[in-house]
């Protein structure tokens, strides 16, 4: 034997069965579950966005102390290089072996 119950429909108040009442609770519940595991998924994916831009600021950080570094360490031996007396032809040749190593940017 099914209760019937009284319950609100799309078109107004209707008589329904105890088994579809708790159809909908179910159906209700199911969605507060979906809303939930989307609102995780959604502070999931700020939280890894957070984290690659903070390491995204590391990164670049570094990159420009190198390149400050690399800077320094090309004037020195351009100094070097300068102070040694060598005539054009050897200085050329050493600075094209050196633009092997280092290319451009």
């Amino acid at each position: 034997m099914v209760k019937r119950m009284y319950g609100a429909g799309k078109n107004g108040w209707h008589l329904c069965s105890t088994s579809s009442l708790l159809g909908i609770c179910c159906v209700e519940q199911i969605q507060q579950e979906r809303d939930e595991l989307y609102n995780k998924f959604i502070k999931a994916v700020h939280e890894v966005q957070q984290k690659s831009n903070f390491k995204n600021i590391l990164l670049e950080k570094k990159l420009g102390a190198f390149a400050d570094m690399l800077e320094k360490k090309e004037a020195q031996f351009n100094e070097v290089l300068a102070a040694s007396n060598l005539d054009p032809a050897a200085l050329s040749a050493v600075t094209r072996k050196l633009e092997v190593f280092r290319p451009s940017v």
